[in-house]
């Protein structure tokens, strides 16, 4: 889905809720302010496309919306190409005990300035498939330290 003005201001306006406080790059601003912009619009494409889903985000600092009585948090990654099945999505360490029943997890390229839908999971078959990465660890193919303790699982291993 193409993002436009209308998200983006909307966006902007979600930034304000209290549960963002919680967003990566505390020490960063700068970087904090892009990702929960993005976290933002991630859930809005979620609202768009599940009507029926009530928000809580603005509220709740575990899950984002109540879809059918589960509790959904909405996960985004970004990055500057479109992902592939081998790439990873990720839940921090820190909220592994968080109180959700399903994630969604979107991406969101830069350069062309869209979002797509990835995939689901439940938080169950997310945990007993992702495998744990410390912070500290070091990717072999890109030298990148992991900053923060962190549940990865392949792409394709969504439902």
């Amino acid at each position: 889905m193409k993002v436009n003005e209308e998200m983006l201001q909307k966006a902007a306006q979600w930034n304000s809720f209290k549960a963002n406080q919680f967003t990566s790059k505390k020490n960063d601003p700068e970087k904090q302010r892009e990702l929960t912009v993005i976290g933002n619009l991630a859930e809005i494409v979620f609202e768009k496309t599940h009507e029926e889903a009530q928000r809580i985000s603005e509220t709740d600092y575990n899950a984002d919306f109540i879809l059918k009585d589960k509790r959904v948090d909405v996960k985004v990654k970004l990055g500057n190409e479109y992902l592939k099945p081998f790439y990873e999505v990720s839940i921090q360490g820190s909220q592994k005990d968080y109180d959700v029943d399903y994630y969604a997890f979107y991406h969101y390229n830069r350069i062309k300035k869209d979002i797509n839908f990835l995939g689901w999971i439940s938080k169950d078959s997310f945990f007993k498939k992702a495998i744990f990465r410390p912070k500290g660890y070091v990717y072999k193919n890109n030298n990148h330290p992991v900053e923060n303790d962190v549940w990865q699982l392949k792409i394709s291993e969504l439902e």
